[in-house]
């Protein structure tokens, strides 16, 4: 998950990854109602994860910690994904690092997220060979060390992760654990981002912003960030509900602002939650509803519902 950048055009950062999307029913991000075969779904999915079946106590954690179908409950998506770690699951051991890195359904232990991004990269895992390159680049349960970082970095790279040549690029745009190469590092990032890679595009975004490795252009910055949002970047929803809360390249607009602030928190629960991301995001919404009038506020979070409905069809 990307580390929270400044709301008014950021930095290029690193992305920590939870897991690929699971196959849910409805839209990621936000609870949705279930149809009478969505619910004989989710029986036989219990059935099979109380039988032992690995895949299944993995997706069904994945189902409690997204809270798709199911009321949203941390500590028991910890529990199916132990019982799948205890199998020696990739995926459970994967997203038991997960949990522990961000502090959902148990006490926030860095040392112990290390750990299970240590066996699940063990068994192959590249996601969790991408972490433990974040990890390493943050000093996060264990020493600081950019060369270590890099080294996950590319291992996941080349075990078929995008995600990971994006923090690669990161790394060579910033000179971090390798010599700086900034043209390097931005080819890198571009290459991800024309996959449709929502953290490549904001980055991308930034590059252009910033001029960094690029000629500075607010239009091509403006056009990947909005690409970024609508592929379901929070921090791209949140950047660019204060774009056109500011009126940065757009023309200002509140009900706008608060429709994408009202995203970016819909979106927050997968693609970011560090401590300031949950803070922040909420309070943008918060600071803006309490400016706006009832029939604004409304008209906002129809429009909310129509970019969701968008992004998740």
């Amino acid at each position: 998950m990307s580390r929270l950048r400044s709301a008014s055009w950021w930095a290029v950062a690193v992305v920590l990854l939870t897991s690929a999307p699971a196959q849910l029913v409805g839209s990621a991000g936000h609870a949705t109602g279930q149809t009478s075969d969505d619910e004989g779904d989710l029986k036989r999915l219990i059935r099979l994860a109380e039988q032992g079946d690995p895949e299944a106590q993995f997706s069904l954690g994945r189902i409690y910690e997204d809270g798709v179908g199911v009321e949203r409950d941390y500590k028991e998506a910890l529990n199916w994904y132990r019982r799948a770690a205890n199998q020696g699951s990739p995926e459970g051991l994967r997203a038991m690092g997960v949990m522990y890195d961000f502090g959902l359904g148990v006490d926030q232990d860095f040392n112990a997220a290390v750990q299970w991004y240590l066996a699940a990269a063990a068994l192959g895992d590249a996601i969790s060979e991408n972490n433990l390159g974040v990890m390493y680049q943050r000093g996060s349960g264990v020493a600081l060390d950019y060369a270590k970082a890099l080294e996950w970095y590319q291992r996941s790279a080349d075990h078929g992760n995008i995600r990971a040549l994006a923090n690669l690029g990161a790394m060579y745009l910033q000179g971090l654990g390798v010599e700086k190469d900034v043209a390097k590092g931005l080819d890198m990032i571009r290459e991800v981002a024309e996959t449709g890679d929502e953290d490549a595009m904001y980055d991308l975004a930034s590059a252009y912003k910033n001029g960094h490795g690029v000629p500075q252009d607010d239009d091509e910055a403006l056009k990947w960030l909005q690409r970024a949002a609508l592929s379901g970047s929070a921090n791209a929803a949140h950047t660019l509900g204060h774009v056109y809360l500011d009126g940065d390249g757009l023309k200002r607009d509140q009900t706008e602002a608060l429709a994408w602030f009202i995203v970016a928190e819909a979106r927050m629960t997968i693609t970011g939650r560090t401590a300031d991301e949950r803070r922040t995001f909420p309070q943008s919404r918060d600071d803006l509803i309490r400016a706006l009038s009832p029939d604004r506020i409304a008209a906002a979070r129809h429009r909310a519902a129509a970019l969701l409905a968008e992004m998740y069809p």
